[in-house]
């Protein structure tokens, strides 16, 4: 990984299978690097951890000194979560780098940058050193058209890419339980059908005071 943005990562040595929870903590902070590298941000440490509260899944501690994610659900110690379930509490846990409580700057640009992650991934971008060289969007012929694309279009033809994509990972993941609102889920259908449905405002107002609610919660 790139040292000038996480200096350093860390898996949990004494639980079930470091080896991968280090590799997916570095993939992890592979497919950020652009983003962090266009916001100036900084990490000192990206750790995995296991906190007592189950529904803890992630945390910054001093704007970044250092950042926790939970890579496996509580009780399921062999199994880990998704790779786009732990990037969604990457990208949170980094927007506390400049924002601390969760109000609506927060969600502001946390929803910028989850904007530039699945515009990242629909220009077919895998991640610096990862089977790839680390294309940034339009730098690769026809994917320039990306720029012409209206946010819900990019983000569905991203959620498309990180369905079908191939990682670097071989080891199955046991043990998932998205069930509920959770801090940094991706719900492909769920986004699909508000795309498509165009949710009244109340609708969008009741579903951001949850978001708050459960953020709360959980981080």
């Amino acid at each position: 990984h790139d040292t000038t943005l996480v200096k350093t990562i860390n898996a949990l040595k004494r639980r079930e299978n470091p080896k991968y929870a280090l590799e997916l903590l570095e993939k992890m902070a592979s497919l950020v690097a652009p983003i962090m590298r266009a916001h100036k941000m900084k990490v000192g440490v990206l750790t995995e951890f296991c906190p007592k509260n189950p529904n803890l899944l992630g945390l910054n501690v001093n704007h970044g000194m250092k950042i926790c994610v939970r890579l496996r659900p509580a009780g399921g110690e062999r199994g880990f979560y998704p790779l786009e379930f732990c990037l969604g509490t990457l990208l949170h846990e980094l927007t506390h780098n400049f924002y601390g409580p969760h109000d609506d700057k927060f969600y502001k640009f946390l929803d910028s940058l989850k904007n530039e992650y699945y515009t990242l991934v629909a220009s077919g971008f895998t991640g610096e050193g990862f089977n790839s060289k680390g294309h940034i969007l339009g730098s690769r012929g026809n994917n320039s058209n990306y720029h012409n694309l209206t946010q819900a279009e990019v983000r569905l033809k991203a959620l498309k890419a990180a369905q079908n994509r191939k990682t670097s990972f071989s080891t199955p993941i046991h043990s998932t339980n998205l069930s509920g609102r959770k801090l940094g889920t991706f719900n492909n259908s769920s986004l699909a059908g508000k795309i498509k449905s165009k949710n009244s405002l109340k609708t969008l107002i009741r579903e951001a005071a949850e978001r708050r609610a459960a953020d709360a919660k959980w981080c």
